[in-house]
């Protein structure tokens, strides 16, 4: 078989003799960009390859996420420098494709180790739904993967319905202080786009009322200036899973809210809506976990996510505690505030001890994580960018991890 192979060299190197002067060069990394069954991949091997593999799973997309081409990353190059190859796939499918996610992956394992050589050691890691992929992955085939690594929160919560559930309960109730501002909670996409101009739409109406704006924004854990942001890409979410499981997954009709207001008015008033029970099956499929993985679980996030509420993990935690999962599970915070806001020497020395955790070292204490380094940047708390433009062109969405 014919591939396409670039061959890849540090940065440095690229640089010249100055930049060789100033750093010294990293590891010879070979990159093959190519597809299976038509899906885009990218894979990277190190010259010096000690029989591992990291599948990494990216964040959430509108349309298939193509992983980019050029030189590595610096996460690609620290893997590399500890004799990783690092394989990464569009999925054939976007949105919340953890389905079509399991399949690619495990084709795109099948691809490397024919090609490549067959690995003695396979890791999933990713950040936002890439972490969600990374447990999936973990709990679904602890017979492929010998560990993972979550690099940022994601939607971990019992279930990824449970959480969209509770994003799908915060339209309903932005529906009843801010009528007509956005589309119904139930329905398809039908055209609509979060970020840009919708956020736009959602802060002037908080800016017309902001008693009720502070009321709601109390309900969600997130500071005013993520919150439009926020409630646009939820509700793209919700319609989109919507979508894809063929009708409306999401349940509020016995759901009571409590929140700084009138309970009793606001429950009267907020609209209700029944879940279709097909479409509830597939949300929970994919994927409800067991909470008890058979392989270790390394979990990485900042106290703070303006994306994803570090709350969806602590979800997790709490089904790992009550199914007595606690012994491959460890999850670390850290004192950073943004979307992906992890160092990359955090994440080298996670990684490593990931690494000798499953090959029978101890196991990561869960607690605060030791600070080390600079957290990159993300979407920063206190202003900073805005989060990265999605693929497809459908407005902003979470940066890439």
């Amino acid at each position: 078989m014919k591939r396409l192979v670039t061959l890849t060299i540090a940065a440095a190197v690229l640089a010249g003799p100055l930049a060789l002067a100033q750093a010294p060069a990293g590891p010879e990394i070979k990159t093959e960009m190519t597809k299976i069954d038509g899906v885009q991949v990218r894979i990277d091997m190190p010259a010096k390859w000690d029989k591992c593999l990291i599948v990494s799973n990216h964040g959430y997309s509108p349309e298939p996420r193509n992983p980019a081409s050029g030189p590595p990353s610096a996460r690609t190059k620290m893997f590399a420098e500890r004799g990783c190859a690092v394989a990464a796939s569009a999925y054939s499918k976007g949105g919340w494709a953890l389905e079509q996610a399991m399949a690619d992956n495990q084709k795109l394992i099948r691809y490397f180790s024919k090609n490549y050589g067959k690995p003695q050691w396979v890791y999933a890691t990713g950040g936002a739904m890439g972490a969600a992929t990374t447990m999936t992955s973990v709990e679904m085939f602890p017979n492929i993967y010998d560990g993972g690594l979550v690099t940022c929160c994601g939607t971990m919560a019992p279930s990824s319905w449970e959480a969209m559930t509770g994003s799908f309960r915060m339209m309903a109730l932005f529906d009843y202080y801010f009528p007509g501002v956005l589309p119904s909670p139930v329905g398809p996409i039908n055209g609509f786009m979060y970020g840009g101009a919708t956020d736009a739409k959602i802060e002037a109406a908080f800016k017309a009322n902001p008693q009720k704006a502070e009321v709601f924004r109390r309900t969600t854990g997130r500071r005013m200036e993520h919150l439009a942001n926020h409630v646009s890409f939820q509700t793209y979410i919700s319609h989109e899973m919507q979508e894809r499981a063929g009708g409306n997954p999401f349940d509020n009709s016995t759901y009571i809210y409590t929140l700084d207001d009138d309970p009793a008015t606001v429950n009267a008033g907020v609209k209700r809506y029944v879940a279709d029970p097909k479409a509830q099956a597939y949300a929970q499929k994919w994927f409800s976990p067991t909470g008890k993985p058979k392989k270790p679980l390394m979990i990485m996030s900042p106290v703070y996510d303006p994306v994803v509420t570090i709350n969806n993990t602590a979800g997790y935690m709490d089904v790992v505690r009550k199914n007595g999962g606690l012994d491959k599970v460890s999850f670390q915070w850290f004192d950073h505030e943004g979307h992906g806001a992890l160092s990359e020497a955090e994440v080298a020395t996670a990684f490593d001890a990931l690494v000798a955790w499953s090959k029978g070292g101890p196991q990561p204490k869960t607690g605060k994580g030791v600070t080390v380094g600079q957290a990159r940047g993300g979407m920063t708390v206190g202003g900073g960018p805005p989060p990265a433009a999605a693929a497809g062109g459908r407005g902003r969405g979470p940066a890439p991890n």
